[in-house]
């Protein structure tokens, strides 16, 4: 029988609560805390329950709310007994797909460290009792169907764990293109594993139980992956692995990561086949669709790169759940991008689906990656040398880039700065339409996006502009908006460059908006 609910047990201050949250927005379900709806059916907190009518009472209660909530669907967050009565016990095991959290006694004293006198069984000795209860319930809490080890992991990354643990929740859409297709589906892990595989640490850390394959090589996370050391450390392994001309590497991890290995087979043997498939958001919007690769010289970014097109593309949003905040919004930004340079129905879209994409619900983000990979595809299979066409894709990046190196901002924050300057430039030229401006910050402060720096060291910012590999004749060559979908190319030289950039951002931004608007990752609260 198909089970209607997930559930998710271990002890006091697992995550359960907080991961079943983000789980059940995921997935687009209900979410029930059971300690919360004992306190909401009876009035009276859980520690009140315990003193009055002591803990045989809760149980039965509990036992009542347990099997109720499963017969409901939906994720549920268990309290940490729920599994002893047996008859709950065999609700859960029976008519839901159980999760445990396993999380170490030293972890939970360090988190509980502070509330446990608020905790009817973990009042006294907390390292005493904690290890009391786990001795009498370990056994139940490992017949659950999944165990998931959490000591290490953020509640969004054990989210993910989950994710990939079930499967049907993703239609699968494929997107043809002369150039490369792309896959929006559920991973196969069994799929890849004879392939050869290049992962990151960061995703080898979260997602390395999942991987099988023999031949594996693990490389540093973000820019430190685009070196020349590190794609000569490929090479030699390619060589080890016996890679031959047109056999396939899988890329599996960031932009970052598909730059680097998306390099190294292009120049490896003059080329060997490549499958990336892309776990951030701005990997599977952007970075990994349309064939271009670069790596850094020096301080120098993407100064070295050629075209290499990938035999295809799997993308696979529930990568994004385990993504931290700026990580995954940052991804966003890149979708509102070809939004306003190429598809008000995009746009649309986004505008509408904002409360569901800021929930990281998986089957919307599935949705708004489809519709940005096909139109980055069009514009690359008409332009993949990007001569011509492929240049309104640099729409808020040639100011964007600079900042992004000069002030330590993430590329998305840097871009939506890249964005909202190029729509100020327009609408001092007289080219962009009012209205424009307001809509798109709008849209970036939906997701935490900064839209005014604290400050700016425009010196810096204009040093590194005039450094752009786009400048021709003293000029370079921004991308500007009529109207959304109405992008166009308007040189400016360097003096006016100079000039826009000091009246619009000035030394000091009075307003503090910007990246205070995070509102951060979610921490973990324990239940009872």
């Amino acid at each position: 029988m198909e089970k209607k609910a997930i559930t998710i047990v271990g002890l006091s201050g697992s995550g359960k609560s907080s991961v079943g949250k983000l789980l059940a927005d995921a997935l687009g379900l209900p979410f029930t805390d059971t300690d919360k709806e004992i306190e909401r059916e009876t009035g009276k907190t859980i520690p009140e329950i315990f003193d009055e009518f002591g803990e045989k009472t809760f149980r039965e209660i509990e036992k009542e709310v347990v099997i109720r909530s499963i017969k409901g669907g939906g994720v549920v967050s268990l309290g940490g007994g729920a599994i002893l009565h047996p008859e709950s016990r065999r609700v859960i095991l029976e008519d839901s797909l159980c999760f445990y959290i396993k999380v170490s006694i030293d972890e939970l004293e360090r988190r509980l460290r502070k509330e446990s006198e608020e905790r009817p069984l973990l009042r006294g000795n907390l390292r005493e009792r904690l290890e009391k209860l786990y001795s009498e319930r370990k056994e139940l809490y490992e017949m659950a169907h999944f165990t998931i080890k959490g000591d290490d992991l953020s509640p969004r990354e054990i989210c993910a764990l989950m994710a990939f643990h079930l499967k049907g929740f993703l239609r699968e859409s494929n997107i043809y293109s002369s150039l490369h297709d792309a896959y929006i589906r559920e991973i196969d892990w069994d799929e890849i594993k004879e392939l050869p595989l290049v992962t990151s640490n960061s995703v080898y850390r979260i997602y390395g139980g999942f991987l099988r394959n023999h031949r594996l090589e693990v490389i540093p996370d973000g820019e430190e992956a685009k070196s020349l050391t590190v794609v000569e450390g490929l090479y030699k392994r390619f060589m080890d692995w016996g890679v031959e001309r047109k056999d396939v590497v899988l890329a599996l991890g960031g932009g970052a990561l598909t730059d680097s290995v998306g390099f190294a087979t292009a120049t490896f043997k003059r080329g060997c086949d490549l499958i990336t498939i892309p776990t951030t958001s701005l990997a599977q919007i952007d970075a990994s669709i349309g064939g271009k690769t670069a790596i850094n010289l020096g301080e120098v970014k993407n100064v070295v790169g050629t075209f290499k097109v990938p035999r295809y593309v799997i993308i696979d949003p529930r990568f994004n759940l385990s993504l931290e905040d700026r990580r995954y919004f940052e991804g966003l930004v890149e979708a509102i991008k070809m939004a306003f340079v190429r598809s008000p129905e995009l746009l649309q879209l986004i505008r509408e689906s904002i409360g569901e994409i800021r929930r990281r619900n998986i089957r919307k983000l599935a949705e708004i990656v489809r519709v940005s990979v096909e139109l980055k595809l069009r514009i690359a299979e008409r332009d993949l040398f990007d001569s011509s066409l492929r240049h309104i894709l640099n729409f808020g990046h040639t100011l964007g880039h600079a900042v992004e190196s000069t002030h330590g901002f993430t590329h998305g924050e840097a871009v939506a700065l890249g964005m909202i300057f190029a729509i100020k430039v327009g609408e001092m030229l007289g080219i962009s339409k009012k209205g424009l401006l307001d809509e798109l910050m709008s849209l970036l402060l939906e997701i935490g996006m900064p839209v005014e720096p604290k400050e700016l060291n425009v010196d810096k910012v204009f040093f590194k502009l005039s450094q752009d590999k786009k400048i021709k004749g003293g000029k370079v060559n921004f991308i500007l908006l009529k109207d959304v979908g109405q992008a166009i190319l308007h040189p400016l030289s360097l003096s006016e460059l100079k000039t826009y950039l000091s009246e619009l951002f000035p030394e000091t931004v009075a307003r503090d908006r910007g990246l205070g608007s995070y509102r951060g990752d979610v921490a973990f609260q324990g239940g009872s």
